[in-house]
């Protein structure tokens, strides 16, 4: 019996690898987008950032704090405002300055609750910092510089009517901290807090110092001795939320578990189980790809 000369069977060449492993890089990069975006996603549905947390209700004010609102009865009849030498200049802001001292740590929990809630993460962190707040509190009648009264303030520092809550400047461009005292949209500007409630609920954090241009003769040293006690306070701030800071390091696991959600776990696995099928799928081509060709007789 003859034999016939069949053509080789082609089971495979290297001709073919281009373009299965342009197929299988197409796979891997949709596999990765995928997962690029499954991050995002997760993170941004589980993350609560100062942006979207509720703003605080102004009827939810505590009894303790309605004295720094302008519109309540409590601050018609607060200490700085039943002072026989300011009643009829406006008030006393050496008073006011006192009690937002004193009142810092509630003034922070009702105004800041992201850092200062009862349910944060770093509680130790949180605890830390109110109690330096409260320490600076229990010496503040010993360091404000008594006696100065919101006119006299407000002739020597620059009036401005919209200024929160007595009209005139205070606290902006001069000794701030880097800290914010309200829950906000980190990419809003800090102009933006002074004006937003009371006023009382940004002196933790932006101080107590006031312009100086216009005041005059022995009305000079006065304001230098008030900013002189702003400043130095504005330090012990910075000082006492840094050390805070340094003493316990942010809660990292339990922000991880927070924001990292379902979705891109999925999506890892999904990458994982298409880069294995890739390798497969170029292992095979490629050995194919060396077989000689063959035939039958």
């Amino acid at each position: 019996m003859s034999g016939h000369l069949h053509p080789p069977v082609r089971r495979g060449s290297a001709h073919d690898v281009p373009a299965v492993l342009r197929a299988a890089v197409m796979i891997l990069m949709l596999g990765v987008l995928s997962l690029v975006t499954g991050f995002g996603t997760g993170s941004t549905a589980s993350a609560v950032p100062a942006a979207e947390t509720a703003a605080p209700d102004l009827a939810d004010l505590p009894a303790e704090l309605k004295k720094y609102d302008p519109h309540s009865a409590a601050w018609k009849t607060a200490p700085w405002n039943a002072i026989p030498a300011c009643t009829d200049r406006g008030g006393d802001f050496s008073l006011w300055v006192i009690s937002v001292i004193k009142d810092a740590p509630a003034l922070l929990e009702f105004f800041q609750p992201s850092a200062f809630g009862p349910d944060v993460a770093d509680g130790d962190r949180r605890d830390a910092i109110l109690a330096g707040y409260r320490k600076l509190g229990e010496s503040a009648f010993d360091i404000v510089p008594a006696g100065l009264c919101v006119d006299d303030v407000k002739r020597w520092a620059k009036a401005d009517p919209d200024m929160k809550p007595f009209g005139f400047v205070w606290g902006v461009g001069g000794q701030q901290t880097s800290f914010y005292c309200t829950d906000r949209d980190p990419s809003a500007p800090r102009a933006g807090e002074i004006n937003r409630y009371l006023g009382a609920e940004r002196a933790a954090c932006d101080g107590f110092t006031i312009p100086c241009d216009n005041a005059r003769g022995g009305d000079q040293a006065r304001c230098a001795a008030w900013n002189a006690f702003a400043e130095n306070h504005a330090r012990q701030v910075e000082e006492l939320r840094r050390e805070a800071v340094a003493q316990h390091p942010a809660n990292t696991r339990a922000q991880v578990r927070s924001r990292v959600g379902s979705g891109p776990i999925a999506g890892a696995i999904g990458v994982g189980v298409t880069a294995v099928a890739v390798l497969v799928v170029m292992l095979l081509v490629s050995r194919r790809g060396r077989r000689p060709a063959s035939g039958r007789r």
